[in-house]
């Protein structure tokens, strides 16, 4: 199957579109999914297959081996909600931890590999080990990822960004061109829901089968009809995501 990732600990194969639609990783704090989302990709390049586990969860009450609720990077900020902002990734298969120990810097990620014997959770290498039953997310910056361009004021307008892009107004469909899509598709590019193949793609503006794509795979995310239509809908749910995203950072 192309563009497949582990899913699950029977690690089935899942599509991108599919892995986006799971709540457990929908669920995760965006710029977590983007760093995750780069080095999956990154790895799957070198053959080195590597999924999701579990992201967010709802912790489980006096359970051997897990954090009290409340005390793990699992949940939401705060606990027992639904907020995309959870931090923790176990990650799947075995046979790919030391593969990916070795890179997991360069995604701004580290592993528990020395803190609990862990070495399938995963989490922002910049955040406390514990959580401490924290009710808010710790900052996370925008990381530099390998093989991304510079920072936005040395990138071309028609490149991809650094920085959170703006937001287009809909209605975008396939066929369209001009400001908007381009804006579509700069976040598309951004939250990683554009074709993995063509992430590094020029932006021409244009509303063809790539951004159809993936606008299908963010609207799966975002929990909407994934007709493939930049509409009203799908805007308002954007927003929500971004305003959510932002409180988090």
């Amino acid at each position: 199957m192309a563009n497949s990732y582990p899913y699950g600990y029977g690690s089935e194969k899942v599509t991108q579109e599919q892995l986006n639609a799971k709540k457990t990783y929908r669920l995760l704090h965006p710029e977590v999914r983007r760093r995750f989302q780069a080095l999956i990709e990154h790895l799957a390049a070198k053959g080195v297959p590597l999924g999701v586990g579990t992201g967010w969860r709802v912790q489980p009450q006096n359970k051997k081996g897990f954090a009290k609720p409340g005390n793990s990077y699992h949940e939401a900020f705060p606990a027992g909600t639904e907020n995309a902002n959870a931090m923790a990734i176990d990650t799947v298969p075995s046979s790919s931890w030391n593969q990916m120990e070795l890179v997991l810097d360069d995604f701004g990620l580290r592993s528990f590999r020395n803190v609990n014997n862990e070495p399938w959770h995963i989490q922002p290498i910049e955040i406390p080990g514990s959580r401490r039953y924290a009710t808010s997310p710790p900052p996370l910056k925008t990381w530099k990822l390998p093989g991304n361009p510079p920072p936005a004021q040395n990138v071309p307008p028609s490149g991809p960004t650094t920085v959170a892009p703006s937001l287009p107004k809909p209605t975008l469909r396939k066929g369209d061109s001009g400001l908007g899509v381009r804006q579509l598709i700069d976040v598309l590019k951004f939250w990683k829901w554009y074709p993995a193949a063509n992430i590094n793609d020029g932006n021409d503006g244009k509303f063809g089968t790539r951004t159809e794509v993936g606008v299908k795979a963010m609207q799966s995310s975002l929990g909407v009809s994934h007709d493939g239509i930049y509409g009203p809908q799908t805007a308002k749910a954007l927003g929500v995501f971004v305003t959510a995203a932002k409180k988090g950072a």
